[in-house]
């Protein structure tokens, strides 16, 4: 009685696991140490087709592929040691296949039996990317009206133009100032764009913001010996 209540727990707590499996949000496959499947949700068998060239039917199968080398030279360095495994073991690899990102991870554990996870991460590096691309941005656009001000304020301490142009600096400089708190505001701005609606929308004076920018660059392009003309 003690032994068929307990495979009664065991068949409620497998059907409980594999229903998790089947909804969860990441391709998810349990192997033996023999490489054989014991449990693995739908979403693994899209995401290897996905990664596959081929149409592949069974999770067994994902040895034979290219992009899973790393995984399986991982499997053979572990798997098949003599001394005993006292840690869960961990490798992880990002694999780009037909414009998709999937993050792949192979845990053994203890017993040489092991999972594969899949998940796709395509959107989190898109996203990253976007922001190493804003964050390059701000340092460049915050770098020309800032290199500005400094010549400005380094000919006003070289005392060039013997104080004569001194209020003139004074007045650049202010400009750049205000140019920069527009662009920190336009910064802010920009992190909001997603809760934006059209009454946000403006009209954008292009020649205005051209001669700004011109300006900033006038002394720049004056100590180089460079003439802009619009």
């Amino acid at each position: 009685k003690s032994l068929s209540d307990t495979r009664d727990a065991l068949y409620l707590e497998k059907e409980r696991l594999f229903k998790h499996l089947q909804i969860s949000q990441e391709g998810l496959a349990i192997y033996t140490i023999d490489r054989k499947e014991i449990l693995a949700n739908e979403l693994f068998i899209q995401q290897i087709n996905l990664i596959a060239d081929k149409q592949i039917s069974s999770p067994d199968d994902i040895f034979s592929l290219a992009e899973f080398s790393t995984i399986t030279s991982f499997l053979n360095d572990n798997q098949y040691k003599k001394e005993k495994q006292t840690q869960i073991l961990e490798k992880q690899l990002e694999v780009n296949k037909n414009e998709y990102t999937l993050r792949i991870r192979c845990i053994i554990f203890q017993n040489k039996s092991f999972e594969i996870s899949i998940n796709d991460v395509t959107k989190q590096e898109q996203q990253a990317l976007l922001k190493k691309q804003l964050t390059q941005n701000i340092s460049h656009e915050l770098k020309t009206p800032l290199m500005s001000m400094h010549i400005m304020l380094e000919n006003m301490i070289l005392g060039v133009g013997k104080y004569k142009n001194h209020d003139i600096y004074l007045e650049k400089c202010k400009e750049v100032v205000n140019q920069l708190s527009k662009m920190v505001q336009e910064i802010l701005d920009t992190s909001r764009l997603n809760t934006l609606d059209n009454k946000n929308e403006k009209i954008i004076d292009l020649s205005q913001i051209v001669n700004e920018i011109v300006d900033t660059y006038k002394l720049i392009a004056k100590s180089r010996q460079i003439n802009i003309n619009i």
